[in-house]
């Protein structure tokens, strides 16, 4: 649904600009900026949105002009097959403004009901940076104009699967690349094949290999005026908010980039065209450079972006948090009965725990200081893990997370049968029974079935795929799927649950 066609939001979206507006004048100055969407990626998107807000007016065309355009601050893409219409307004207009419009090749225009501008994309192999233009001119003669920048989108762009296929069951990870030309494309190549490698090199990924799809995006945006590809067309850049090592970039043109390339991703890799070393991750999205160290870096952003995890390691001597972290891996807790990751301390761990030969194996688990940035109050639960410095280990609890993330965001069902929360009654029950079904996407040396009628265990069908049922009247089905690799002592390795009743 676009964002645009939603009366009361877009209501609610100009009367706090007016709101805005009135408190800047109340103080007696202003300021601007730009602001960031997120995308949440589905199935089947509504049209892309594009990657900038409302461009500032020239200041030839601020003179001349009584009327100004209003374009909304969510931006807009165009997609091919996924066209957009917006309502067009004008601050101070009279409501009977006639409007024009001039676009590019690349994309078709038109307005209609007098007032509703209709985009369409005719882009064809890559992807376009092109403008609209608007005019408007009111009963009065007084006029107002905007160009609005955004990108058209092919129907089709070029992916290739390094693991699996874009059209299998499971975990999508998309590879996209920004600041290189056509002719950097080999080293891009080059660093998406080393990430992969990296991330399967881990033997707490790798257990979960199979419930994996990798793709390789090779993103080129042309620019509509000249033809040639556009160096950066992802905002992706090093030195964000004045550190050095930050990368930061346009988050809803990276998100809506993916879509266009595969609209069911699970998570991002951003890889910027720079040999300088450098990352950021989170909200689904791992940045990194093609550094000769970046796929190591990849894997430790893939643990924010990808498994939810927060930084281990402290930047400032003697400080305290600011606020509870809310992370499987951090926590302000010291009472064992309310540590996240109690499952995984053992009995005779003191806690805090001391650091010692002992405690600094990789594998022993308990309350380490030290965390988030800072020093002090707060607990990691390892010594040392990927997320806290170079080291390629995860620890029994990070591992947890990333297993568990992999269950949840794909990697847990190939098939379900008949749908979670479909209507079951008992007059629709064929004559050989229910039939359920549930087939685990990885094989039953990784995960198991345990399947349950009324609350008890049909034990002579754990890691059966199916289940039949000709027990008449109501009845409750559930399935559980147990992780058997001993990554996941959550919830005793119960990893996903799927119920069915019949009333």
């Amino acid at each position: 649904m676009q964002p645009n066609s939603i009366p009361w939001l877009r209501a609610l979206m100009r009367a706090c600009a007016a709101c805005l507006f009135a408190a800047l004048a109340a103080c007696g100055g202003g300021g601007g900026g730009t602001s960031a969407e997120t995308v949440t990626p589905v199935a089947t998107p509504a049209a892309p949105a594009a990657s900038a807000a409302q461009p500032p007016t020239s200041a030839a065309s601020a003179a001349t002009a009584s009327l100004k355009v209003d374009w909304p601050p969510i931006p807009y893409d165009v997609t091919a097959g996924w066209p957009f219409d917006i309502g067009l307004y004008v601050v101070g207009g009279d409501g009977k403004e006639t409007w024009t419009v001039k676009c590019s090749a690349h994309i078709t225009c038109a307005i209609t009901g007098g007032s509703r501008l209709v985009v369409t994309s005719l882009a064809e192999d890559q992807p376009v940076e092109t403008t609209i233009a608007l005019s408007a001119t009111n009963s009065q003669g007084h006029k107002g104009s905007l160009t609005v920048p955004m990108i058209a989108w092919p129907k089709s762009l070029k992916l290739t699967s390094l693991l699996g296929a874009r059209d299998s069951p499971g975990i999508h990870l998309l590879i996209l690349n920004d600041g290189f030309l056509p002719a950097d494309m080999g080293l891009y190549r080059d660093a998406a094949t080393g990430v992969l490698n990296e991330l399967f090199s881990r033997p707490e990924i790798a257990a979960h290999r199979d419930a994996w799809n990798v793709h390789v995006a090779e993103l080129v945006v042309l620019d509509d005026a000249t033809g040639q590809a556009k160096a950066s067309p992802l905002g992706a850049r090093l030195g964000c908010s004045g550190v050095a090592r930050a990368i930061c970039f346009e988050d809803g043109l990276v998100k809506r980039a993916a879509l266009a390339h595969l609209p069911h991703y699970s998570s991002i890799v951003l890889i910027l065209n720079s040999t300088a070393f450098g990352g950021s991750g989170g909200s689904g999205v791992a940045a990194v450079t093609r550094q000769p160290k970046s796929a190591e870096v990849a894997v430790h952003e893939l643990g924010h972006a990808f498994a939810g995890l927060a930084d281990e390691y402290t930047q400032a001597p003697d400080t305290t948090p600011f606020r509870q972290f809310n992370s499987p891996n951090l926590t302000l807790k010291t009472d064992r009965n309310e540590i996240p990751w109690r499952h995984w301390i053992a009995a005779d761990t003191p806690l805090p725990s001391p650091v010692n030969a002992l405690t600094m194996q990789p594998d022993v688990v308990g309350l380490f200081e030290g965390g988030g940035y800072v020093s002090n109050g707060i607990y990691r639960p390892t010594f040392d893990s990927f997320m806290r410095s170079d080291t390629k280990l995860l620890g029994p609890v990070n591992a947890e997370a990333w297993a568990l993330s992999v269950y949840a965001k794909g990697g847990a069902w190939r098939r379900i049968a008949p749908a979670v929360g479909a209507t079951l009654t008992r007059n629709a029950q064929p004559a050989e029974g229910w039939l359920f079904e549930a087939q685990p996407l990885l094989g039953r040396s990784i995960a198991e079935t345990r399947w349950y009628v009324d609350g008890v265990e049909r034990t002579d069908q754990r890691g059966a795929g199916q289940l039949q049922v000709s027990t008449p009247g109501a009845l409750q089905v559930r399935v559980d799927l147990v992780d058997l690799t001993g990554r996941v002592r959550l919830d005793q390795g119960v990893v996903n649950s799927l119920t069915w009743t019949v009333p």
